[in-house]
């Protein structure tokens, strides 16, 4: 490997390092293969809490309609019924509530509330900081053109 192509594997390494998620697009999640007739494993439960989350750019926040109430949300935020949630899920309503106070012990989730519906934080979201790229995205990119265009 030439020392270019080094500099660049170890820019993308810590690149990585930075950003430490992966996007995943809106349609996996609704795809055949994720809802189907099958119980969710507690891990799909998880993963599929990020993809209910509003999302919005940082601090933004939504009004719902949640019965005959009106409910704001913000970026990173869940506002579902164990009930909901149970028959996404194919749980019980008190595996569900179990599943969400569990995650709340080990500080993966905040319960905000819980009338008229469950709304819940998700610590580790990702917000958008910005509604174009943000600066360290710029720079990493003006680095690896500058690279390019110097081979």
């Amino acid at each position: 490997m030439s020392e270019n192509n080094n500099d660049i594997f170890e820019l993308n390494e810590a690149i990585n390092d930075e950003n430490l998620f992966k996007r995943v697009p809106i349609a996996v999640f609704k795809s055949p293969i994720w809802l189907n007739e099958q119980e969710f494993s507690r891990k799909e439960a998880f993963i599929d809490l990020y993809s209910l989350a509003f999302d919005s750019f940082y601090n933004n926040s939504i009004v719902i309609p949640i019965r005959e109430t009106y409910t704001k949300i913000y970026s990173g935020q869940v506002a579902m019924g164990l009930r909901t949630l149970a028959a996404r899920w194919h749980w019980s309503t008190k595996k569900v509530n179990n599943f969400l106070l569990k995650l709340e012990e080990f500080e993966f989730i905040k319960i905000v509330k819980r009338q008229p519906v469950t709304i819940f934080y998700l610590i580790d979201f990702v917000h958008r900081k910005s509604k174009k790229r943000n600066a360290e995205e710029t720079k990493v990119i003006r680095r690896l053109d500058a690279q390019e265009s110097n081979d």
